[in-house]
């Protein structure tokens, strides 16, 4: 808090009590500051990393793969895709896909999207 009350834009200062945050199981404040890291710097990769774990323990699955998403794509320009991110995501959108397959909608027709359609690979982003 005093590194940011000196320099509110720097970004480390945000990650590292975003990460604090997340320890302690405040993940809507994880979130807050994970989310302000990316707003003042959109290739801060870890934040897009620590944003899509702290989602994916809320439940916020659609919000999860997006934010792996979004940081897979970064990282595979930078030639340096980590696996455990490709885990992670096909995590959320197993666990995405589990709740959908117990819903149903008013009309009997199952809840179906794009994001059921199989898992990632590394190598590919889904």
């Amino acid at each position: 808090n005093t590194v940011l009350r000196l320099d509110p834009r720097h970004v480390d200062a945000y990650h590292g009590r975003g990460t604090v945050y997340e320890k302690k199981g405040q993940l809507e404040s994880a979130i807050q500051d994970f989310t302000t890291c990316l707003v003042l710097d959109p290739n801060c990769l870890k934040a897009s990393y620590s944003r899509a774990a702290c989602r994916n323990r809320k439940g916020d699955l659609a919000l999860a793969i997006e934010d792996y998403t979004y940081a897979l794509e970064r990282d595979k320009r930078d030639g340096t895709t980590p696996s455990t991110s490709y885990m992670s995501k096909d995590i959320s959108k197993r666990r995405l896909a589990q709740g959908r397959l117990a819903r149903i909608d008013v009309s009997g027709t199952p809840f179906t999207s794009e994001l059921d359609s199989g898992l990632d690979t590394p190598g590919s982003v889904a």
